[in-house]
């Protein structure tokens, strides 16, 4: 009897390893490669619709199927402010918007690329948010996850990866 439950156990656990397996997240075969013009270069999920601002240079990536969507943003900035004094200005912003951020920490993209890694949710209507921050060449360029709660608690861990994809291009040789 305790080694037909045994012989059981290790089957089960082994079904469970095989499972779980099946179903880890694969950037290069879920997601899709896009190039805003030609300094900027991130994937975002295949089966998501994408829609093009040019005027605002901002691009819409979103989920049909669930109230989800990735966001990309480039701002102007025309300050002699320090990439600090930038990334100030912007935590202090989003907190006038009604954003209470919740983590804010610098770190690397995959490409080696300096960001700061920003997390939070909008206190008026509970959505929740992750995103990447880079300053380049007199531009901020942002890469967002945004969703409802239950939506983003379940997919941010994926949803980071494609974030931290992003990559831009310096325009401006180091001297």
């Amino acid at each position: 009897s305790m080694k037909r439950f045994f012989i059981v156990f290790c089957l089960a656990l082994i079904l469970s390893a095989c499972g779980s397996r099946a179903h880890t997240f694969n950037l290069e075969k879920e997601g899709v490669a896009y190039n805003y013009g030609e300094q900027v270069f991130f994937y975002h999920p295949r089966d998501w619709e994408v829609s093009v601002d040019t005027i605002k240079l901002s691009l819409d990536i979103v989920n049909p199927d669930a109230k989800e969507g990735l966001y990309f943003d480039t701002f102007e900035i025309n300050s002699s402010n320090s990439k600090e004094e930038l990334l100030n200005l912007y935590l202090t912003k989003l907190k006038n918007l009604g954003i209470e951020v919740q983590k804010s920490k610098k770190t690397q993209l995959e490409g080696a690329q300096r960001c700061t890694l920003i997390e939070g949710y909008s206190v008026s209507d509970s959505i929740y948010f992750k995103e990447v921050v880079v300053f380049i060449d007199g531009k901020q360029y942002v890469y967002s996850y945004i969703a409802d709660k239950d939506v983003y608690e379940k997919n941010v861990d994926n949803m980071t990866a494609y974030l931290m994809t992003l990559v831009v291009n310096d325009s401006q040789k180091a001297v």
